[in-house]
Order: structure tokens, then C-alpha cells, then sequence
């Protein structure tokens, strides 16, 4: 079946604004600098496969409704006159592989002796022209295609040079001009991939084929048409990877398409590598070019090769401790765990009681799958919490760097749900720390992500007067009511620093917040990783009408009451989370 190809590229109008000066060109007093209706008569060079039938024949050329064109203003001899301006396809026009577009309200600049023209549709694609490039350089991303003919099109890139003088016509006032004997040729080529998996194999559209190959480019920066310094990889050098998915499959034959910029080196697609990862099994199968040299724009190149297995990928799972059928499988399994089975064509895995998380793999024809089950309650346990402490009256510890405390995760002092400062997002504190200030216990909540196997934890500052904790203690501290805040700073380009607070009990509405602990990959350490070097970013305060909202640490603060009336002068500890010789404020599971 005909599979008419779009040319490359929707792109944003407004954005030739920006790479476009908005002056107006001077006027000598000449006559060369116009303000007319410009039309362009273009024609579609007949070596140009601008469409396309799987097998590569049947070649049809034609504009479609939706084309335009982007003509950029240069000098005869190439020089750049930042002006460019867009032209609409006129459909009333069309006749066979020719077309015209029209503006109206265009300002040819004085000294304009040649029309640098791009192709583009409004329907769509990848590639766009970027503002901050100076000459509004095209960018082609290559690396990342859909795998269809349409999206091999959309990536294609169609390209005209025309010389003004002989070619661009006036009429007698003036008011209208007529660029003719435009004609485009193609500057990409695109690869028909066919791959060969071995029998049995169940393969999909959409499936990602890796293509690995040297001596090209996978994303293109296009100056004066041809790549620029800024294409990847730099000066076709090295690996260039391409991710292009499946679009058709025939037994166990899969095909895509892919665009590619030909013409860069000899070697150039010498040597191809093609993967793909197919429940769990990888498939790899290698291809060498045919043809010597250098490879030809506006091509359908065909690549076949057969696919065999070469390794497994490891699966990996999470799910919640309840006993239950995991994912279904094909064959037999082996693992050294007791608590995994394959049964009825699904692993199974028992009920997780040992009171914290844990991870099993299991063997299925020849695939690994790593089974982890996770609760918040897993994390229940005693922890050592290492951090860099303040103290001031009423302290808990003395002051330190580092300094360690034997603290406990267990119930949380209230299990309530919250919303937090963006009025949509819901929090829940399911769990408890206690040991970081006499007998209080400081909520937080632990959130665990099984689709992206990630957890993390939010300790909770609750500035609110009227949820003061009275606590257990003598001396300074007998009496009085205690709330964990948050240690804040501002945030500079590389750490944090002045001005801070260490006191603040009015943070904005809602007055609390969370501050966001990593979890790590085994489970059994939990930390705040301090800002160093721009390597992370905090959590913060996003209510509070500061800049000085970052939070470095935990704050503990006393009051005499436990109400709208509870004032506070100054922390009695501060935990900050730039302990000397540590990542940040850590818990480290015993």
C-alpha cells in the first residue's frame, strides 16, 4: 500500500521571531529592501524518494496541504542577513510534483542574493528550529524513531539553495515578487530494517531494535545545511546508538524504518549491531554494508540480519508483602529461596513476615527475575542516625560534628493523612522516629513507588503551636512542649548558605511540611544528602514567603505551651545535615 510521506518537522512559529531580528532592514534608498507578496514556485527533484512503498518502488512526489517553507535571507555569497520568513502551500496550486507558496507582508532585505529554503508541515514530527543557535540551526534527533514510513518522513529533510538574480521576478509596482525554478533535493536517506528472530519468538510492534553503528550521526545540528560542529557524536566519531521501534511483524520477522544522514564517511553504517530485549531474553544479530564508500542522500537502503539469543536481563519486581502470584512466566523455575515457586505458569511468592524488606531471585527459562517485597512497616527497626548537632537550652545532646544517636522507627505518634503545600498532593505518616529528642517522636512517611522501584522517606515538620509534644526531661527542658521544624537556608548555585533560621514557626499555610529522605537500593540506609557542588537538590519550604527556604536539617523548639499563645526563643538542638565526613543526615539500619 502507498505510504505518502510527510516532509520533516513541525515547528513552532513563534520561534523564527526569536532567531529573526525584528528591525527592519536598512534602506539605502535603492529600492532593494521590499515589503511584497511572495510567492514561490517549487518543484520536488524526481530522484527524490519522497514517498515510499515498503519494497522501495512506487515512488510518488507531491506537496500536501499543511507543507511550508523556511526561507532564510543570505547574501550571494552565503553570508547570513538574520531574516527568515515562512510561506504556506497553496493547495489550488498542485500540479504533479510542483507547488507554490505564498506570504504576504514580507521583508526581502537589502543585499538578499540567494534563498536558503527548508521544508516543513504543520503536521507534525521531531526536528525544530533552535532560537538560541544564532543561524537557527536545524536540530534532526535521530537517536529516538517511531519505526514507521511516516516517522522516517517526518525526520527526512528536503533542501533548496536558489540564487535571486535571474530567478525572482517583480511586478511593475512592486508590491509582488515570484521565486521560480525552485527545486528541492533530499538531504537524508532512509533504512529499511528487517530482523529475523528465531522461531517461536513473539515479537510486537512497537518493540525497540537498538541500532549501533560508527562513522555517523544520531542527532544532527544542521548549519548552511550540512552538520554542524555541535552534531552527536562530535565529528561522527565513536559509538552512535539509535532507538527505532518495530512497525511491522510478520511471522517472526520485524521491520522498521529509520532516517538516517548520509554522505558523512567512507565507513559510515561499515558495521551495524542490532539488540533487542523480548521478555527478559536479548537478541543480537550484526549487519555489514554492502556498498563501498560513502552511503547516498534520498535512498531506501535495506539492512537484514538474524537475531539469536545471546543473554538474559534480569527482571526486576517489587510488590507488598502479601502472599501472591507475581507475574506469569513460561517453564520452570530455580532459586535458592524458599519463599519463591513457580506455579500454574506465574511465580508465586509467600507472605513477607520477617519485618523487613526482602529481595529473591528466581530462574525462569533462562530470564532472572529479582523479587523484592517492601512495606512502609518494613522499615520499622533500630537505627543509628548520624548528623552534626547544635545545642542551646534544653537540649537533648551536647553540641558535636559528627555525632551519633541510637534512635527507633516504629508507630507514628499520629497516622493521619495531609495535604501537602500544593493543595493536590496527599501524605500520609505511617511511621515514627524516636530518640532524636527525649521521649518526643518526630512522624514521617514512607512512600514506596513499586512501578519505578524507588522509597523514600519524609520526615515531618510540624510547626503547628497547638501539636507540641509535652516531653519527659529535667532540667531546661521539664515542662515544656517540643516540635520538630525545619533548619532553613538559601539556596546558592552550588551548596547553601546565609541567611538561615533555625527557628521558624510560621512557615507559610499549611505550617508543615516534609523533608525528603533517599532510601537506599539495599534498604538499610536512609539519607538526606547534603548539597555539595550542585549534586543534589533539597526539599523545601514552598509556602514560606522567603527565598530562605531550603531545609539543611532538623530543628527542635520549646515552648511553655501547647497552644495559639506557645512562643519560642531559639532551638534547643539543631541536626544538620553536613555531618563531617558523611553524604548528609543518615539512618543506618542496625
Amino acid at each position: 500500500m502507498m505510504k505518502k510521506l510527510m516532509f520533516f518537522a513541525a515547528m513552532v512559529v513563534a520561534l523564527f521571531a526569536s532567531c529573526s531580528s525584528d528591525d527592519e532592514p536598512v534602506n539605502a534608498g535603492d529600492g532593494t529592501a521590499k515589503t511584497v507578496s511572495l510567492s514561490i514556485n517549487a518543484d520536488l527533484a524526481a530522484a527524490s524518494r519522497v514517498g515510499f512503498t515498503p519494497d522501495g518502488g512506487g515512488l510518488k512526489t507531491s506537496f500536501q496541504e499543511g507543507d511550508y517553507l523556511i526561507a532564510y535571507f543570505r547574501t550571494a555569497d552565503g553570508g547570513w542577513l538574520n531574516k527568515s520568513t515562512i510561506l504556506y502551500y497553496d493547495p489550488a496550486s498542485a500540479n504533479g510534483t510542483k507547488g507554490t507558496f505564498r506570504a504576504s507582508n514580507v521583508v526581502i532585505p537589502e543585499g538578499t542574493g540567494l534563498l536558503h529554503i527548508l521544508i516543513g508541515t504543520t503536521k507534525g514530527g521531531t526536528p525544530y528550529i533552535d532560537a538560541a543557535a544564532g543561524k537557527c540551526d536545524l536540530i534532526d534527533n535521530l537517536s529516538q524513531q517511531d519505526g514507521t514510513l511516516e516517522s522516517a518522513a517526518m525526520h527526512s529533510v528536503f533542501q533548496a539553495d536558489i540564487y535571486t538574480e535571474g530567478n525572482l521576478a517583480y511586478n511593475k509596482d512592486n508590491t509582488e515578487a515570484t521565486l521560480s525554478n525552485v527545486t528541492f533535493k533530499p538531504k537524508t536517506s532512509v533504512v529499511k530494517i528487517d530482523a529475523t528472530f528465531p522461531e517461536g519468538v513473539k515479537v510486537e510492534k512497537g518493540t525497540p531494535l537498538t541500532v549501533t553503528t560508527e562513522s555517523t550521526y544520531n542527532q544532527v545540528q544542521i548549519s548552511s545545511g550540512n552538520p554542524g560542529v555541535k552534531s552527536l557524536p562530535v565529528n561522527a566519531e565513536g559509538e552512535a546508538k539509535f532507538t527505532i521501534k518495530v512497525a511491522e511483524v510478520n511471522g517472526n520477522v520485524a521491520t522498521a524504518y529509520m532516517t538516517i544522514w548520509p554522505g558523512v564517511k567512507d565507513d559510515e553504517f561499515a558495521g551495524v549491531n542490532i539488540s533487542a530485549t523480548i521478555n527478559g531474553k536479548i537478541y543480537t544479530g550484526d549487519y555489514t554494508k554492502t556498498k563501498e564508500g560513502k552511503l547516498e542522500a534520498g535512498k531506501l537502503y535495506k539492512m537484514a540480519t538474524t537475531l539469536a539469543f545471546t543473554a538474559a536481563e534480569t527482571q526486576k519486581i517489587w510488590v507488598n508483602d502479601n502472599e501472591q502470584d507475581v507475574v506469569a512466566v513460561s517453564g520452570t523455575g530455580d532459586t535458592d529461596t524458599d519463599w519463591l515457586t513457580v506455579a500454574g505458569g506465574k511465580i508465586h511468592a509467600k507472605a513477607n513476615e520477617t519485618g523487613a524488606p526482602r529481595t529473591g531471585t528466581i530462574t525462569v527459562d533462562g530470564v532472572p527475575y529479582e523479587i523484592t517485597q517492601v512495606e512502609a512497616k518494613d522499615f520499622k527497626g533500630n537505627y543509628t542516625f548520624t548528623t552534626k548537632s547544635f545545642a542551646a537550652t534544653g537540649s537533648f545532646i551536647a553540641a558535636n560534628d559528627p555525632v551519633s544517636l541510637d534512635v527507633t522507627i516504629g508507630e507514628p505518634r499520629k497516622a493521619v493523612t495531609l495535604t501537602d503545600a500544593d493543595g493536590k498532593t496527599k501524605h500520609t505518616n505511617n511511621v515514627g522516629i524516636k530518640g532524636l529528642f527525649f521521649d518526643a517522636v518526630m512522624d514521617a512517611a514512607i512512600e514506596i513507588d513499586y512501578a519505578n522501584r524507588t522509597a523514600k522517606m519524609g520526615v515531618f515538620y510540624d510547626a503547628r503551636a497547638e501539636e507540641g509534644q509535652l516531653i519527659a526531661a529535667d532540667g531546661a527542658a521539664k515542662g515544656k512542649y517540643a516540635r520538630f521544624i525545619p533548619a532553613l537556608a538559601t539556596r546558592t548555585a552550588a551548596a547553601w548558605a546565609k541567611p538561615w533560621k533555625f527557628d521558624e514557626t510560621n512557615l507559610g499555610e499549611p505550617n508543615y511540611t516534609w523533608g525528603w529522605f533517599t532510601i537506599s537500593a539495599d534498604m538499610k540506609t536512609i539519607v538526606y544528602t547534603n548539597r555539595v557542588n550542585n549534586n543534589v537538590e533539597f526539599s523545601t519550604v514552598s509556602q514560606y514567603s522567603s527565598t530562605m527556604n531550603q531545609i539543611v536539617g532538623i530543628d527542635i523548639v520549646l515552648s511553655a505551651t501547647n497552644d495559639a499563645t506557645a512562643t519560642v526563643s531559639g532551638y534547643a538542638n539543631v541536626y544538620q545535615t553536613n555531618p563531617k565526613g558523611y553524604a548528609g543526615n543518615i539512618f543506618k539500619r542496625k
